[in-house]
């Protein structure tokens, strides 16, 4: 019975919802609006302190989890192409940053207390959009600089160990391996180049990071704003 009495207070079996003696609103007749900035775009950080806000703070959230789309609902997301159609309205709501990796009854309480969020302006989402592709493009060209700064590093390295590796009349001058690894690298430096003028035509307030900031040393940094599937909210819904 014990072990009962704490699954039922942990999470409501037959909603998936918090228990009723944690909630701090009726969700039948309370909703808050979705918390958004100055841009018109979804305030995550303030999102999940406001849902927080609604639950008493000794309730701790299961850890089944599952990934969020901070816009929705969904439909509202598939209609036609404005002026800009380099980038959909769905594929804005699905870059990664507009999704989080949180709880599922966390999920499944905020669908019930939150007003959806109005559709952003189409230039909004189209340089949102585009801001998240240009880092993450940015990053790609600068991760493969790095790579191939390796390769030809470890090269030398293999070549001293081993000069039979290339042929007698080459002198010990590695001419192909030299002209490939510079080829390479120079196309992978012009990318980040070509990233970052496109980085440079994106109005500040949209941009992810900002060109002076930006060094392939540091490139590690971006990726962790742009691999990611999902934001990771997990902690931040239990803390």
């Amino acid at each position: 019975m014990s072990m009962r009495r704490e699954t039922q207070n942990t999470v409501n079996v037959q909603t998936e919802l918090p228990p009723l003696d944690v909630q701090l609103i009726d969700p039948r007749k309370d909703k808050i609006d979705t918390p958004i900035d100055d841009r018109g775009l979804i305030d995550v950080t303030a999102l999940v302190r406001e849902v927080k806000a609604t639950i008493d703070p000794s309730y701790e959230w299961p850890t089944r989890v599952g990934v969020h789309h901070f816009y929705w609902p969904e439909s509202s997301y598939l209609g036609a192409q404005g002026e800009k159609p380099e980038y959909h309205p769905a594929t804005f709501r699905d870059l990664p940053i507009n999704k989080g990796l949180v709880p599922r009854v966390f999920e499944n309480w905020l669908h019930k207390i939150t007003n959806p969020a109005a559709l952003p302006d189409e230039e909004v989402m189209y340089y949102y959009t585009e801001a998240w592709f240009v880092a993450k493009r940015l990053f790609e060209s600068a991760r493969n600089v790095v790579q191939w700064e390796r390769k030809a590093r470890r090269r030398v390295v293999h070549l001293m160990e081993d000069p039979s590796i290339l042929p007698s009349d080459f002198n010990g001058e590695d001419i192909v391996g030299n002209e490939i690894i510079l080829e390479t690298l120079s196309k992978h430096f012009r990318g980040v180049d070509m990233q970052l003028e496109r980085l440079h035509e994106i109005p500040q307030e949209f941009r992810l990071l900002e060109p002076h900031n930006f060094s392939v040393a540091n490139a590690s940094t971006l990726g962790k704003l742009v691999v990611p599937r999902s934001l990771r909210l997990v902690k931040a819904v239990a803390a």
